[in-house]
């Protein structure tokens, strides 16, 4: 199994964090000859001599590769590891560099398997994870202060992808649905009705690209479901004042009418890193739309948005696409019909406009200087 880049660099970040990078071989207190992050072995399986010396990238590297070399089978007991995120991947990864790969067959794992084996239907298990990296804080049985701080820090990056009070309001009567189809061709079991101004607490929210829907996962209903988006308003906080945009809170509010878990579709994964190019044209994208929907003077539903590797890659998104690149989002009306916004909108966009009829919404593209240049 190929671990991600992006995967790879927040582990080692996190290991150099708690071992250093020792350039010089050393003996540890057992007397083993250890360089670099801890390593008493190279990735090509050479042992660590006394009188070893290695660069600080070399160590990175070595780092790197030995995880990904030595973690495969760690990873493939570890349930639901493909729905992770970056952070959370690297979390369990700098906790089994710690307590040894192996460490799935014991039963002292036992709580972080059964988390992570729950939350395949009921993601708002996630949440507990954190707490319960705690547990493993000892040595020889005794409470490790150090072990503490590097079983806190580790939480800390599991609950980057936190989702935390997520709710929407059905702005008419509507359905969860066990598939992404009109619910009149779903049987009973397959459909739960949503009334009119029910609110629902979403845990987790996974886009379907070029479609409407959303798959859910919805507190105390085990399982995944479909909603049809455009029949749904997230509620979000007030106005924010600060001047930077915090891209892990999904109810963060971008100006008058978006929110940030609209760009990354309600998924915390999709989050950009701070002061990125992606977020620097997503920052731009925020506000042409805005100045859209301001001008449009209708609401207009956001169905999607920024899709980093590999969630790009994993849809069958085209490599250095406009949503991978933060220069692409999706949107439909919600009163007059995509025909109507497409005319309205073709002659006052100096972009592209993907105009996809037939799925009810379109694309816009601010890459090549597109934006709107209607009234704003």
């Amino acid at each position: 199994m190929v671990i991600h880049p992006k995967t790879l660099d927040r582990t080692v970040k996190l290991i150099t964090k708690f071992e250093g990078v020792e350039t010089e071989a050393y003996q540890d207190p057992q007397g083993v000859a250890t360089i670099c992050t801890g390593l008493t072995k190279y990735p090509g399986g050479d042992i660590v001599r006394m009188g070893d010396v290695c660069k600080a990238s070399i160590c990175y590297q070595y780092t790197k590769d030995l995880i990904q070399q030595e973690s495969p089978q760690y990873i493939k007991n570890l349930p639901g590891w493909e729905r992770l995120g970056h952070s959370r991947q690297a979390a369990l990864l700098s906790f089994g560099w710690n307590q040894g790969f192996n460490v799935y067959k014991t039963k002292e794992f036992e709580p972080i398997q059964a988390i992570l084996k729950a939350s395949i239907d009921y993601p708002e298990r996630y949440e507990e994870m954190s707490e319960v990296f705690s547990l493993y804080a000892t040595d020889q049985g005794q409470e490790s202060a150090a072990l503490l701080n590097r079983r806190s820090i580790e939480g800390n990056e599991w609950d980057k992808e936190s989702v935390k009070s997520l709710y929407f309001q059905a702005k008419r009567d509507t359905y969860l649905k066990k598939a992404a189809l009109d619910y009149i061709w779903l049987a009973d079991p397959a459909k739960r009705k949503i009334e009119e101004d029910e609110i629902i607490q979403v845990s987790q929210s996974r886009e379907i690209p070029g479609d409407l829907h959303n798959w859910l996962w919805v507190y105390g209903i085990p399982g995944e479901w479909t909603v049809y988006m455009p029949d749904f308003e997230l509620l979000t906080s007030d106005m924010s004042t600060r001047s930077d945009i915090d891209w892990t809170d999904l109810n963060y509010p971008l100006g008058k009418y978006l929110t940030v878990g609209e760009i990354v579709q309600y998924d915390p994964r999709k989050a950009p890193e701070k002061s990125s190019l992606e977020a620097e044209r997503l920052s731009r994208l925020v506000g042409e739309f805005n100045a859209v929907r301001e001008a449009w003077n209708g609401p207009l539903w956001v169905t999607g948005g920024f899709r980093p590797e590999p969630f790009n890659r994993e849809v069958g998104g085209s490599s250095n696409s406009i949503y991978s690149r933060g220069e692409g989002l999706d949107i439909c009306p919600g009163r007059e019909d995509i025909h109507h916004l497409f005319n309205w909108l073709k002659g006052r966009w100096t972009g592209k406009i993907d105009y996809q009829p037939d799925h009810g919404y379109l694309t816009l593209d601010i890459s090549n200087n597109g934006g709107f240049v209607g009234i704003r």
